[in-house]
């Protein structure tokens, strides 16, 4: 069996429009950049034959004899906002100027089929949901996204309302001890900066440990902890946050939101010990889901650790593991885990 031949056309363009406006604060003017995406695609209608047809129809099927037109439509956004920070007294030519994004929004396409418009009961409308994604130098490594519901009923029939709902929220954020100094930079605040010495460089040189040794890998290391990466850590912490929303339907039980953030953070107290901590937060249930804690510490010429696991079932597990960096297949490690009833 074959299938017969049917056509596809298709164009796109992704024009980009700037306007420029005047700054403010420490901004001496600001560029806003448009880009949308347009792509159009087309298909004739085209007969299957019989015998194909009948050799792809599930049981109890009807046979589909014919392929119908289409034609969609289909439209993106995307839009960014740049500031160009203030000179420096007496730079006439702007070479030191710094530039930044001060918010891009993506928008995701919408789809319109011209031909699924003219059946009976039935509108052009094909996307459901649509999103929008935020980011902004302002605020390194922060994300936020936002995804609507649409319609009121099923999209691409004339009973569907036209009704934006907000079902869907994700964002995330970190920050870490260079988050405020990478900030600061965009606009030239706190002049050069000069790296100083981290508590990892302050080790006694009597206990510092060769490099090589240091870093070794620790691939060996496979009971389901999260490996070793060494004490002397900055401070960093990242959040991230969801919520899922559902339209309420008459005549059906309503799910209540759901919300969560999570949270995870690791440091070095001291120039030996590291610290790491991760948990799941249920907003929605008013519970921690899952916490990870785990320390390390160098002794010399070994490293030792100690993880406590306790996952959202409520069973928790204790892990503790202690190796020769210079080798380390020679290591013990012990772990127990509990099981709630």
């Amino acid at each position: 069996m074959r299938q017969g031949k049917r056509f596809r056309f298709s164009a796109s363009a992704s024009p980009t429009l700037f306007a420029f406006y005047p700054g403010f604060g420490l901004a001496s003017r600001i560029r806003h950049s448009l880009s949308p995406s347009i792509s159009w695609n087309y298909s004739p209608a085209a007969n299957v034959p019989e015998a194909y047809a009948r050799a792809l129809v599930a049981p109890g099927q009807p046979l589909q004899l014919r392929s119908d037109a289409t034609q969609s439509l289909s439209v993106g956004l995307s839009q960014t906002f740049e500031a160009k920070a203030k000179t420096r007294p007496g730079d006439t030519v702007s070479v030191d100027a710094r530039k930044f994004r001060v918010l891009s929004i993506n928008t995701s396409p919408l789809t319109y089929d011209f031909e699924q418009a003219k059946k009976p009961g039935r509108t052009g409308w094909v996307t459901d949901a649509i999103s929008n994604s935020f980011l902004s130098d302002l605020l390194p490594q922060f994300t936020l996204n936002l995804t609507h519901d649409l319609w009121r009923g099923d999209v691409g029939t004339d009973t569907a309302k036209f009704a934006p709902f907000l079902s869907n929220v994700s964002a995330s954020f970190a920050i870490s001890s260079n988050t405020l100094r990478s900030i600061g930079s965009i606009f030239g605040l706190g002049g050069q900066h000069r790296e100083r010495p981290g508590r990892g460089d302050e080790v006694p040189t009597s206990y510092v440990v060769d490099p090589g040794r240091r870093n070794r890998p620790t691939s060996f290391y496979n009971t389901g902890q999260v490996p070793f990466s060494g004490a002397g850590r900055g401070f960093s912490a990242n959040f991230n946050y969801s919520l899922s929303r559902t339209r309420e339907i008459p005549g059906i039980t309503h799910q209540a939101d759901q919300q969560s953030l999570g949270f995870s953070t690791n440091f070095s107290p001291t120039p030996f010990w590291s610290l790491s901590w991760s948990s799941q937060y249920n907003i929605t249930g008013g519970k921690f889901e899952s916490q990870v804690v785990r320390l390390e510490r160098e002794l010399h010429d070994w490293r030792a650790g100690f993880n406590f696991v306790r996952n959202a079932n409520g069973n928790f597990a204790f892990y503790f593991s202690i190796y020769l960096m210079a080798l380390p297949e020679l290591k013990f490690d012990y772990n127990q885990t509990t099981f709630e009833p």
